[in-house]
Parts: C-alpha cells; structure tokens; sequence
C-alpha cells in the first residue's frame, strides 16, 4: 500500500514539475543547491557562491534554526512539501547551470525522479556526499579492522547498519550517481562505499566570521575543555567521561563542558572561551566541528588523520585515537604551553587552508577538469 501511494505522489510530484518548468521563462542561470541540512554546510555554501546560487531548504537541522535559506519549505506538512517541492523544482530547473546535491534526499519523492528530469533537459548534476548517506557501514567496519582502526559501527545497533537490506540502499545510491552526476564529492576512505566513478574532495565550508585568534584567552584560567558531540556514542562520549573522570581524580584542575542537542550559536560561543576541545575518536577525518574548534582557536585532540585532507600538515591537532585519549589529554594538562601551541597550528592550518578564496581556487580546477565552470 506504501508503495502504492509513493508512486501516486511521485507522478503528481513529475506532473507538477513538468507544468512548472514549461511556464517558467528563461533567466539567468543560478546553481541550484539543496535540500538537507547537515552540519551547516547547507547554510555555508551560500558564502562560497554568493548570488550566483539559489539554496533550497527542504529539510532543516534543529541545531541551526537561525539559518536562512533563499527558498525554505521545510516547515510545512508533508502534502504541501511535496507540491512546493515539485513546483520549485520544475521553476529552478528552467534557469539552473547545474544542481548541486548535498546528503542523499531530493526534491522528488523518489531523487532518481529529479536526476532523469534533469538529464532530459541536459542539466549536470553534482552530488555531494556527507557521511552515513553514502557509507557503507560494512565496507568501514572491515576496512578498520583491516588497519587496526577502533571504530563505532560495530557499537551501534549492527543488526540494521550491517544488514543486507541497509547495504543494499547504500548501493543503490552509489549506483544512481555513478550514473548520472557530472561530479561526485566524497571522501574514498572515511566515506567508504561502492561508488565507482572518481570522488573529488569537497573543502569544508566554515563561515570565516568564525576565524578568531584570541591569545588573551589562553592567560585564564581554570583550562576549559570542551566536548559537544551530536551524536555521542559515535563521537565517543562515554570515553571522554572515563577519561575526564580519572584525570581530575588524580588532581588535575580543569572545567569540563559537555554540550549536547545545543544551538550552534552556544556551542561557537562556548568554542571562543575554550582551551581544548575533544572533538571525535571513531573517525580518520575532523568533521565540521573539529574545523571550527580550530577556527576559533583551540587545541584539538581527534582520531583525524592528517594524510586525508590534501594539504601540508603543520601540527595542526594532536592525533589522538580512543585509545591514546587519556595519554595524550594529560600530556597538555601537564604542558599548558603545548595547548596554545597547537591551538596557533590548527588556526593558521584553517586560514591557509579553508578561507573562501583557497576553497574557491580548489573547486575551480575540479570543475575545469569536468568540463564545468564554477
């Protein structure tokens, strides 16, 4: 019966879109990017390209409900999200360079809807990848245990994220783009799937606004050290609390933060009076967390591992796997210089790298190299 209905609403959605998209006169070209919300990437691309895209928030994020998309329907009920849905999308698509895609939704019930629309009127498509919505929890599980690599996937609910019928929808995913995007942003190792095409990396956007080297901070006390995880037995939680436990049992004199479920705006404020943040412990990249904790200056402890980001490494966090947490985190307590000294390296490793300008000059020569211009 489900699937009786969803097909029903994906043809009105095919319906409307068409009718949409004949009406609409041409004009300017804008890039189209949608329609998730994840981590505020959606909200940062804007900075990247400015007026020459449109941003399209289908689905939102409750940690960042300041944000502000140029067409936001994310609010209204599913009924009418799926006809605003379907009648903007016919609208963009008339003036659209390319789409962008970011996470694994679309604006049709069914994203492969949106793709065959928009190769018949021969508009590329780009998707971009962000995490779980292309990994292939068991490809990762095997390839950690391959590099002795503690990871979560085994700690969380494997009987859904290792089954056939999970994968499956994995492949299916990394199928559809395979077939039809003109670029593929993902990440081959920490996003391990079953994709096949070539994967291009995608700088993380952080808001320079966010950019503050704040010296004077580092002259008060007590040591604040920060912990906000989104997710908590992913990002290793549980370790954090064992750890931070038995240092202030043997005497050290810290503030400990745990922020959880946080308005993003609290977490940065927090971020900007904090001397170390533990970031993530299960993962060979920083994610957007670990990047603004370094851009607003602060020594970082995370699994992330320096090769996978393309860039001249300069000290920027103190690696430091699940197991190495406690090893490591008593080593700056006991060394307070050694916390402004990466603290320096991870904001100058983000203002080399991850400014709008050098993002930009990245993008450009992956979208040359496919025949695309920025």
């Amino acid at each position: 019966m489900k699937s009786i209905i969803k097909r029903i609403i994906s043809c009105f959605q095919l319906f409307l879109a068409t009718i949409s998209y004949k009406v609409t006169s041409r004009q300017e070209k804008k890039i189209i990017i949608g329609v998730t919300e994840i981590a505020n990437i959606l909200n940062n691309v804007k900075i990247l390209f400015e007026d020459d895209c449109i941003i399209v928030c289908k689905n939102r994020n409750k940690f960042y409900t300041r944000n502000s998309y140029d067409i936001d329907y994310s609010k209204n009920k599913n009924i009418i999200k799926y006809t605003l849905s379907a009648y903007y999308f016919g609208i963009l698509a008339k003036n659209a360079r390319y789409f962008i895609y970011l996470w694994d939704d679309g604006f049709l019930l069914n994203r492969e809807m949106d793709f065959q629309f928009l190769k018949k009127h021969d508009i590329p498509i780009i998707c971009s990848f962000l995490g779980d919505d292309i990994r292939s929890r068991k490809l990762y599980l095997d390839y950690c245990k391959s590099v002795n690599f503690n990871t979560y996937v085994d700690y969380i609910n494997p009987e859904l994220y290792l089954s056939a019928l999970y994968d499956a929808e994995k492949k299916r995913l990394a199928d559809q783009a395979d077939k039809y995007a003109a670029i593929i942003f993902s990440h081959k190792q920490d996003m391990l799937s079953y994709l096949k095409s070539k994967q291009y990396f995608f700088p993380p956007i952080i808001d320079e606004k966010l950019f503050f080297f704040n010296r004077d901070k580092f002259d008060k006390m007590p040591i604040r050290i920060v912990h906000a995880p989104s997710l908590p037995v992913l990002k290793g939680t549980p370790l954090v609390r064992s750890v931070i436990k038995m240092l202030k049992n043997e005497g050290f004199e810290f503030l400990y933060i745990e922020l959880i479920n946080m308005p993003h705006a609290d977490v940065i404020d927090e971020l900007n009076r904090s001397h170390i943040v533990l970031n993530q412990f299960y993962s060979f990249i920083p994610g957007i967390f670990g990047l603004e904790a370094m851009a607003t200056c602060n020594a970082v402890l995370m699994s992330a591992k320096s090769d996978q980001f393309p860039y001249l490494f300069n000290n920027a966090w103190l690696e430091t796997e699940d197991w190495q947490l406690y090893i490591n985190l008593k080593f700056l307590l006991e060394n307070p210089e050694k916390i402004f000294e990466y603290a320096k390296n991870g904001f100058e490793y983000m203002s080399n790298n991850f400014s709008v300008e050098a993002i930009r000059e990245h993008l450009a020569k992956t979208f040359e190299e496919n025949a695309l211009k920025l």
